[in-house]
């Protein structure tokens, strides 16, 4: 059951090939997950079911929501420099 939320979840976006994105879609994911944070969707009820420490407290649901609006606005300020700026993963290097 997991290996198929992990299987889907990554037919949708795979951080490991976060460069491959085009700068909007980028921006999409990052709007995604903030939202599926913020209201509760993320993670799974079923994933928390079988791990308890997974559980999101509503501060981690903040941050995570926050980082991803950091992360977009970061990749809007880069789309007019160089490409560079836009290849690194979301809060870190290649």
């Amino acid at each position: 059951m997991i290996g198929k939320d992990v299987g889907d979840a990554r037919s949708h976006v795979n951080f490991s090939n976060w460069n491959s994105y085009r700068p909007d879609e980028q921006k999409d994911f990052l709007t995604g997950i903030g939202l599926a944070a913020r209201t509760g969707r993320m993670p799974l009820p079923r994933y928390t079911l079988l791990h308890r420490e997974a559980v999101l407290a509503p501060q981690e649901r903040l941050q995570i929501y926050e980082w991803s609006r950091a992360e977009k606005k970061r990749l809007s300020a880069a789309e007019g420099r160089t490409s560079s700026a836009i290849d690194t993963p979301p809060g870190g290097s290649n």
